[in-house]
């Protein structure tokens, strides 16, 4: 099977809407009802979100937190991978890793030391990805499913192997 084409880019605040297409219910409605703020933290610089699209529409999107709710353990100098999502007809084409490549080279373009993210302990695809781009278990969060990841990044650095 080809792999299809697909380009990434940056959310704006007229389309960030468009980050619940590739979510199904109930997650996508709670993901609308939070988009007011966010939009706001991007108008702030404090984070980007990207799209993966291709001729079906959004198929794939990755946020990048500097501040604020969404930050996670990022702390200064880091950026911490938020929503990285894809539609599940378009899984195993290469989009995760191209969102994921995306996101770090403008990590490191800002000047950050660092990427972290949580993930769901059970979630066995995402993990092996995350392990695979180089990211490193730093433990699991009290009374939740969700364990930490972080990735140290080098400066200058355009992209992540994968």
């Amino acid at each position: 099977m080809a792999r299809q084409v697909f380009s990434i880019r940056q959310a704006t605040p007229e389309d960030w809407h468009r980050v619940a297409d590739v979510y199904s219910e109930p997650a996508a409605s709670e993901i609308l009802e939070r988009a007011a703020s966010e939009i706001e933290e991007y108008r702030r610089g404090w984070r980007l979100l990207y799209f993966a699209e291709s001729d079906d529409g959004v198929v794939g999107t990755c946020g990048l937190v500097f501040r604020g709710r969404d930050a996670g353990l990022a702390g200064r100098g880091g950026a911490n991978i938020h929503r990285l999502q894809t539609a599940v007809d378009q899984r195993r084409r290469g989009i995760a890793t191209a969102l994921m490549n995306e996101a770090e080279a403008e990590a490191i373009r800002r000047g950050r030391v660092r990427l972290t993210l949580h993930v769901e302990a059970d979630n066995e695809p995402a993990i092996a990805l995350y392990e695979k781009l180089g990211f490193r278990r730093r433990g699991q969060e009290p009374e939740s499913n969700e364990v930490a990841y972080e990735k140290r990044l080098v400066p200058n650095r355009a992209r992540i192997s994968g």
